[in-house]
């Protein structure tokens, strides 16, 4: 998705000092991570340099007009003039009404899903126009990207999570594994897991070592080949001297409680 800000959401995110820190910049920061880590993309429209031109700050109007560039700008947005002038009339070019009809003009136009604003002119004048579920609140749009990622239950209390690169590969459990898949190939794999920041479930024996692991990989394409969230389970093994404690059964639980996956797109 592509969400268009507002440059009531730009200030938050580029402070210039300490001193300009806002109330909403920890929320704005965590909306611009959310974009990153699900792969969507933030946008700023053109006419966002009227209002940072508007600073009396000096300085700080320079370092904010050079931030600016950290993000996609639109390319040939549609003039405001597209807008019905019978539900929003056309303001002064380069006016703070000019700016907010720029910012909706982009919107009917296509150019991105959502505009985000903290403007609540903006939402008046969107819910006329019909665009009103199309710009949302920061704190809105940051439940929307929070809902694009699965929600994992906790495993049973003595199954945790860890990341391969956590796990100590010399570990006996692998020992099976090294000599049905051959050791170097299976070394070679595991360290792909490392880089890749594969997690997995496993279950300690008292003395630390592994009682069972369970390595999985969230996959976006179904075996023929159709779209759609899979989870891969490539490795699932129980120590052959804890057996019959139903310890493969605890690695399994959370994968059928819930559905786990990338981040949709």
């Amino acid at each position: 998705m592509n969400f268009l800000i507002d440059t009531n959401i730009l200030i938050p995110l580029e402070p210039a000092s300490r001193y300009d820190l806002e109330a909403n910049t920890e929320i704005a920061l965590n909306f611009c991570s959310l974009c990153s880590k699900s792969g969507n993309k933030l946008f700023v429209h053109p006419a966002v340099s009227v209002d940072i031109g508007k600073d009396k700050d000096s300085e700080r109007k320079a370092l904010r007009a050079t931030l600016v560039g950290r993000y996609n700008v639109l390319a040939s947005p549609p003039p405001p003039t597209i807008l019905d002038s019978s539900i929003v009339s056309p303001a002064e070019e380069n006016s703070n009404n000019w700016v907010d009809n720029c910012l909706l003009a982009a919107l009917q136009g296509d150019l991105v899903d959502y505009l985000v604003s903290e403007d609540i002119g903006v939402h008046k004048k969107a819910k006329l126009l019909g665009l009103g579920p199309r710009v949302l609140l920061l704190s809105d749009a940051v439940t929307l990207l929070q809902d694009l990622f699965d929600k994992t239950p906790p495993p049973h209390p003595i199954v945790s999570t860890q990341y391969i690169y956590e796990i100590d590969t010399d570990d006996p459990i692998f020992e099976s594994l090294r000599a049905d898949y051959g050791g170097e190939q299976f070394d070679q794999w595991l360290v792909k897991c490392k880089k890749e920041h594969r997690q997995a479930y496993v279950v300690r024996s008292t003395t630390g070592a592994l009682s069972g692991i369970l390595i999985w990989k969230p996959e976006d394409s179904l075996p023929n080949g159709q779209k759609g969230k899979v989870l891969k389970i490539c490795t699932f093994k129980v120590s052959s001297s804890h057996g019959g404690n139903r310890i493969g059964e605890l690695l399994l639980k959370p994968l059928f409680v819930t559905d786990q996956g990338v981040p949709l797109k």
